[in-house]
């Protein structure tokens, strides 16, 4: 026989259309703990409301809307947490403010589903979220002594749940089930999920779902209590250049980042995650990585690309930020731990001319680099890659509707170029590394030519010296000259670098970790590279995000051959909105020991930058013809 029925403890409800309902004509009998809609303390409010109600202090929703909200602090060691913890606690979330609450109730040990989708939906969306959540909404209360719910409230059909619903809940609605710490079903659709569970059983790290034990990898999750996706977001954003995340949040509350930055062509991979990969990861076991990898590219068929690549390495970065979070532990112990105690790393000096490389390079030095990328103007060019004129900082990608068109002359700059770096060389001395980049300008034979030029300059590295399409070019630079090469930033799979390698035609492998699939694919080409004595010197400018540059590091850290790491530095306004763990000293890179990547979003300040048309320059000759620029 049926106990007697609960009524539903809705403790808060936030979104668009919550501040003036009358909840009482929407559900007699369902108590309201909080309707006031603030963003920035809603998690707050969340956990507030339900210990509240667990203790059995009333509160009346009218005086809440109008601000009058006593919550207690944040104290793992207060009174109420044992309340919490000893109560069978369920949770229904919507939208990131949902996944925030429950973050904040699993800090105090509950157990339960955040649900992550946006307030407003379209009207086949939301009348197949209403179909499938009530049922699990219905089992939850079921089965919990506290229900919480953080969700749009609306008496119309803004909201994911309404009159109907909330009527369905309240004491008519529902019965107090005899059985005790079930979990509702979970699905794979576009609708919220519900779950229950016992905050006492997760502190003691047992299941209260049923069908797999924990540690058990399923993949794809069936409500066996294993953490699912629940939300893949693309963050698109300009303070100062452009730049595209991604952010996949977990039923669990967890959130990765992961940068998804092509410059120039940032809308392409934001719509691949949006449109093609972000639907394919709802519902997935976040745990299960190389099975998603593989699953992201050899599901696609038409494989490889930047685009591609680059949309399967932010979802690659951001689940090993979920990783790294959920252990509690930075993601390059995850790798196998650090080889090494921090990361070498080269900047960028530039001059038009030799004076003012040459304080540039000392400017460099002063900020404690020990290895330094040198370029500088070619006398009758009026643009030059890595240089300006006025020597502000760098950034090729140029706002406006279309590519500017610079002109090159590549005999001009063969001339000019060993003259200046030499020069570089006598001021610096033996001991400062020197690098530079030719940017794919130059035939195989003006490559081997430019090399023997450079012996004496002893360069750590000559960069991207000939386009590497045709690989087998590198063959002739290899046999003229003994200067080290380094290519690969412009390539994405290991399968483009496989006979640079195995055939020891390069030096050094430029990969990129965003462009290149990730964490989990960049140490693949690590691990082919370290069997041949080819060392890795990953892409790292100010085009792509600090989130790039932080799992970068992450793979630095642990990995063997693992050289040297770009970093051109970001303007003041970019770590402000990416804020990371990682730092530079004394010429060198750490990626912190903060757990995952070691990065937070500031969404609220992103969005004050909204995406502005930028693109990388084309190059013509003399003559009007297209080169490589």
């Amino acid at each position: 026989m049926a106990a007697a029925a609960p009524r539903l403890r809705l403790a808060h409800a936030s979104g668009a259309g919550t501040d003036g309902i009358d909840i009482d004509a929407l559900a007699p009998g369902v108590q309201v703990a909080n309707t006031f809609h603030h963003e920035d303390s809603n998690a707050e409010y969340a956990v507030s409301a339900a210990i509240m109600l667990r203790r059995g202090f009333p509160r009346q929703h009218a005086a809440l809307r109008e601000g009058r909200w006593d919550s207690p602090s944040y104290d793992p060691g207060a009174p109420w947490v044992d309340t919490l913890a000893t109560a069978t606690v369920g949770f229904v979330g919507f939208g990131h403010i949902g996944a925030r609450c429950w973050q904040r109730f699993r800090a105090f040990g509950a157990r339960g589903t955040a649900v992550t989708r946006r307030g407003e939906v379209d009207a086949a969306a939301q009348g197949l979220a209403r179909s499938e959540t009530i049922d699990g909404l219905e089992q939850l209360l079921e089965s919990s002594d506290v229900v919480v719910v953080s969700a749009p409230l609306t008496p119309g059909t803004k909201g994911l749940i309404g009159a109907a619903e909330l009527a369905r809940l309240g004491p008519s609605g529902a019965h107090r089930s005899a059985r005790r710490g079930r979990t509702a079903p979970q699905h794979r659709g576009g609708g919220p999920m519900t779950t229950a569970g016992t905050a006492a059983a997760a502190n003691a790290g047992t299941n209260t779902g049923t069908g797999t034990s924990p540690g058990t990898d399923t993949g794809v999750d069936t409500g066996t209590g294993a953490d699912t996706i629940v939300a893949a977001e693309v963050l698109v954003t300009s303070p100062g250049r452009n730049f595209a995340a991604l952010k996949i949040t977990t039923a669990q509350g967890l959130v990765g980042w992961g940068d998804a930055t092509l410059n120039g062509r940032e809308l392409a991979v934001a719509s691949y995650l949006r449109d093609h990969l972000a639907p394919l990861l709802i519902g997935r076991d976040p745990a299960r990585i190389e099975d998603t990898w593989q699953y992201l590219y050899r599901g696609a068929y038409w494989r490889r690309g930047p685009v591609t690549m680059t949309a399967i390495g932010a979802v690659d970065i951001a689940l090993w930020d979920i990783k790294g979070k959920a252990t509690g532990q930075p993601v390059y112990q995850l790798l196998g731990g650090a080889v090494r105690d921090r990361i070498l790393t080269y900047t960028h000096a530039t001059g038009w001319d030799v004076p003012h490389l040459l304080d540039s390079v000392d400017a460099r030095r002063a900020e404690g680099f020990l290895a330094i990328r040198a370029q500088s103007g070619v006398p009758g060019l009026d643009t030059v890659y890595g240089v300006t004129r006025d020597g502000v900082g760098y950034e090729p990608a140029g706002r406006g509707a279309a590519p500017a068109e610079e002109v090159w002359d590549t005999e001009s700059y063969l001339r000019h170029a060993p003259k200046v770096l030499a020069a570089v060389r006598d001021h610096v001395g033996p001991e400062v590394m020197l690098l530079h980049d030719a940017h794919h300008r130059l035939t195989p034979g003006q490559a081997a030519g430019l090399g023997r030029a450079l012996e004496e300059v002893d360069l750590f590295w000559l960069e991207d010296v000939t386009p590497a399409e045709n690989q087998e070019v590198l063959r002739h630079v290899r046999r003229h000259t003994t200067v080290p090469l380094a290519i690969g930033e412009v390539f994405n799979t290991v399968w483009e670098c496989q006979s640079l390698i195995t055939e020891q035609l390069i030096d050094f492998v430029r990969t990129c970790v965003t462009h290149a699939g990730g964490i989990s694919h960049l140490r693949r080409i690590a691990a082919l590279a370290e069997i041949w004595q080819v060392r890795l010197g990953p892409h790292g400018p100010s085009d792509v995000s600090p989130v790039a540059l932080g799992a970068s590091l992450h793979v630095g850290l642990s990995t063997p051959n693992f050289a040297i790491q770009e970093y051109m530095g970001y303007e003041p306004l970019v770590h402000e909105v990416f804020r990371h763990a990682w730092s530079y000293a004394e010429g060198h890179l750490h990626p912190g020991d903060r757990p995952g990547i070691g990065i937070e979003v500031d969404e609220k300040l992103a969005a004050r930058f909204p995406y502005e048309p930028a693109y990388l320059p084309v190059a013509r000759r003399r003559d009007g013809s297209m080169t490589d620029w």
